[in-house]
């Protein structure tokens, strides 16, 4: 006989509750006919009836606060789990999540030979905006610049948060100047303000982008080369991506572009 797929596994709530119905109606159907024997006259007797009903309520309530306990510990583990991959304050992928993921991503196209892309996101800035307006201030900003990255990307293209005001993405797998387009797509995305407690907020990118095997061959590698051209995108005058070639040099890319709202 095949074994229960995981869908269909017994939850431990029910098992309790069906050995507890099963011993309890065992051992109240022995006392009763051991008190039919003893007491043969019945005014003392429990009918098995009774004592199945009994039984019964007693295994569904057993059932029920068991149910209510397990929920409660499958939710704890789903928030465990959320924690241990997510940053808590934008729920993007954390930095090791990230990394992780950017490692089974550079297996996989060193298998099939093809190309991957990463996007090192930083915004322009943001140190003045913490000093001006706070840092809970500085934390809305983060949540919305989250929120409209996820809205820029493709469904495949995976998104993280190192730490700061620093987003990378990986683009996979990446066919031609697939992380460039994106990079393009970002910096117009971000020319429309973002809107924070009913109000708009401005701010700009600098991006670089790195390419595997073009510019490294580990994960690690390739975001120190994304994150060294975002710096050499800065350093050209900002809002703007740099694309990383061979041999650690870059290549500036300036964009004019216009809020499409």
């Amino acid at each position: 006989m095949d074994s229960p797929t995981r869908g269909q596994r017994i939850s431990f709530s029910t098992k309790v509750a069906a050995g507890f119905l099963v011993f309890s109606g065992a051992w109240f159907g022995l006392s009763d006919h051991l008190t039919s024997i003893l007491f043969p006259d019945g005014l003392t007797k429990i009918t098995i009836s009774n004592t199945l009903s009994f039984v019964a309520a007693t295994a569904l309530l057993l059932k029920l606060v068991l149910l209510a306990e397990e929920r409660r510990r499958i939710g704890w583990e789903a928030r465990l789990r959320q924690d241990a991959i997510h940053d808590p304050l934008t729920n993007l992928l954390n930095r090791r999540a990230f990394i992780s993921h950017l490692e089974a991503a550079v297996e996989r196209v060193r298998r099939t030979g093809s190309r991957l892309g990463v996007a090192f996101v930083d915004l322009d800035g943001f140190k003045a905006v913490n000093d001006e307006f706070g840092h809970a201030f500085g934390d809305k900003v983060l949540q919305a610049v989250a929120q409209r990255l996820r809205a820029t990307l493709r469904t495949a293209d995976i998104a993280g948060r190192l730490g700061g005001d620093e987003f990378v993405v990986v683009v996979e797998p990446d066919k031609g100047d697939s992380a460039e387009t994106l990079a393009a797509r970002l910096l117009e995305a971000f020319r429309c303000p973002l809107e924070i407690g009913g109000q708009g907020y401005s701010l700009t990118l600098s991006i670089g982008v790195s390419h595997f095997p073009d510019n490294a061959t580990e994960a690690e590698q390739l975001v120190r080369a994304a994150d060294m051209a975002m710096y050499t995108a800065k350093a050209a005058g900002r809002n703007g991506f740099a694309i990383a070639e061979p041999g650690a040099t870059v290549n500036r890319r300036p964009l004019n572009l216009t809020c499409g709202r």
